[in-house]
């Protein structure tokens, strides 16, 4: 089995993307795609396509959106599209959050 792919970005988040309604759940043939959390998993944004196939198997992306920065929510359009391609991201930080992120949090969401 490959090693976890950790993925940084040294785009700033505010500048990201502007927002497209029609864009929002992603492009991809497992469009649209949403984002949830869970409680067995505190401050993670959990981004996965609506309908997956029953037996469909997805690749996890474990996400950490850089410069420490604790919303989940902070480059959603990108995870979005990204989830509407059939993979299934696991971002650091809750929806909105506030606060720092540490690298102890990506190893969480590996081991969930």
């Amino acid at each position: 089995m490959p090693p976890p792919l950790f993925i940084s970005s040294p785009i700033h988040h505010q500048n990201l993307f502007q927002q497209n309604p029609q864009q929002a759940g992603g492009t991809g043939p497992f469009a649209p795609a949403h984002n949830t959390t869970d409680p067995t998993l505190p401050n993670h944004t959990l981004y996965l396509p609506s309908t997956v196939p029953a037996t469909a198997r997805l690749p996890v992306l474990i996400w950490g959106n850089g410069a420490c920065l604790a919303d989940g929510s902070a480059f959603s359009l990108l995870l979005h599209e990204v989830a509407s391609h059939g993979v299934f991201v696991i971002a650091n930080g809750a929806p909105g959050g506030k606060g720092t992120t540490n690298s102890g949090m990506l190893t969480e969401a590996v081991n969930w």
